[in-house]
C-alpha cells in the first residue's frame, strides 16, 4: 500500500499503476483490501472473470460510470443533467463521455487523486487492455488506473509496457491467507455486480439508474 501512496504523491505523471503476479499469490485480494479501506480515494473497482462477457471495454466503462456516479456527487449530477444516447455510442464514445468530460468539465479541479481499480486483466480479453492503452491519458488530471495481471501475459503484455506503468518492486510471493482470500470474495461480490449487470441491461438509462441510489 506504500508503493500506491507513493505513487499518487510523488509520481503522479504515470497515470497507471500494475502489479503483476503469478495466479494465486493474492493480486486481487490485495486491491480488495486496498479498496476497502480506501473507499473515498477508490471510486470505482471491476474484477475481470475469464469468458465474462462483462469484461468487454463497453461494459467496463457502464460499470465504472455507475460507481462513480454512486460515490462522486458531482459526476452523479452531471449525469443527471445530460441526455445521452448509450444506444448509438461507441465505446471510444462512452469512454469520452462518460470518463474523459464528465470528469474534466462535470467535477472541480483540485481534487485528491482518485483511483479505478481494474483487477485481472489478463482474464479479459486482450481487448480490454487494449483500450485503456488507447485511453488511459485522456483521464483528467485527478483519477488514475490501478491494474492487475499475470506478468507476461501475451494478450496484456505489449499493452502494459505501452502505458510506462508505474511497478512497484517485486517481492517474494506467498500464498494469501484465508482471510484475505475471504475477504477478497466479498468484495468481488459486493462490487462487481449490481453495476454491471444492471447497466449490462439498461444501457441505455444510465442516468435513470442513477437517480434511483
Amino acid at each position: 500500500f506504500n508503493d500506491i501512496q507513493d505513487w499518487l504523491e510523488n509520481d503522479r505523471r504515470r497515470k497507471v499503476f500494475c502489479i503483476t503476479g503469478e495466479p494465486g499469490i493474492g493480486k486481487s485480494a490485495l486491491v480488495a483490501q486496498f479498496a476497502a479501506q480506501n473507499k473515498v480515494q477508490v471510486v470505482g473497482i471491476h474484477f475481470c472473470a475469464a469468458g465474462s462477457s462483462l469484461d468487454e471495454p463497453r461494459s467496463v466503462i457502464l460499470s465504472l460510470a455507475f460507481q462513480m456516479g454512486t460515490r462522486l456527487p458531482a459526476y452523479r449530477r452531471y449525469l443527471l443533467t445530460h441526455d445521452f444516447d448509450f444506444a448509438r455510442l461507441s465505446e471510444e464514445d462512452l469512454f469520452s463521455k462518460l470518463i474523459t468530460e464528465a470528469c474534466s468539465f462535470g467535477i472541480d479541479g483540485g481534487r485528491q487523486p482518485c483511483l479505478l481499480i481494474v483487477d485481472g486483466l489478463d482474464e479479459a480479453s486482450g481487448e480490454l487492455a487494449r483500450f485503456i492503452a488507447q485511453h488511459y491519458r485522456e483521464l483528467p488530471d485527478w483519477l488514475y488506473f490501478l491494474v492487475t495481471s499475470r506478468p507476461n501475459d501475451r494478450h496484456v503484455k505489449a499493452h502494459l509496457d505501452a502505458m510506462n506503468p508505474r511497478v512497484p518492486p517485486r517481492r517474494s510471493e506467498t500464498k494469501p491467507s484465508p482471510v484475505s482470500m475471504s475477504g477478497n470474495g466479498w468484495m468481488r461480490q459486493r462490487w462487481r455486480t449490481p453495476g454491471a449487470i444492471r447497466l449490462k441491461n439498461m444501457s441505455c438509462a444510465l442516468p435513470q439508474a442513477i437517480s434511483v441510489i
